[in-house]
């Protein structure tokens, strides 16, 4: 699948669905607050795993009783579980490789 300045805004609208599994490198190029509100994503479809490269983040997984802050670093992984809605904060600036179960995946701001 060609990934181009379109590809992100159509998997975020809908327009784009992903079938099965999506691996993917991000970078963070400035740290942020995981108290900080963000645009957060949920997949409905299974876990998704990520590996931080470079750097150090943190998951923050929204729960009824209140956000769940883990936080990882360069070497370990994250799992964030299958419908749980989360966002990632780097914790300076980070490298992660993501693999998600892309299809019914919804964004929020």
């Amino acid at each position: 699948m060609k990934v181009d300045q379109d590809f992100w805004p159509r998997v975020m609208s809908g327009a784009l669905p992903l079938p099965g599994w999506l691996v993917a490198m991000f970078e963070f190029p400035s740290a942020g607050q995981p108290s900080e509100p963000g645009p957060s994503e949920r997949h409905p479809s299974g876990d998704e795993v990520h590996l931080c490269v470079s750097g150090a983040m943190s998951a923050v997984l929204e729960h009824p009783s209140g956000d769940e802050v883990i936080d990882f670093s360069a070497g370990e992984c994250c799992v964030i579980p299958r419908g749980t809605w989360h966002r990632l904060v780097a914790r300076e600036p980070s490298r992660i490789v993501a693999v998600t179960f892309g299809e019914g995946t919804e964004h929020r701001s």
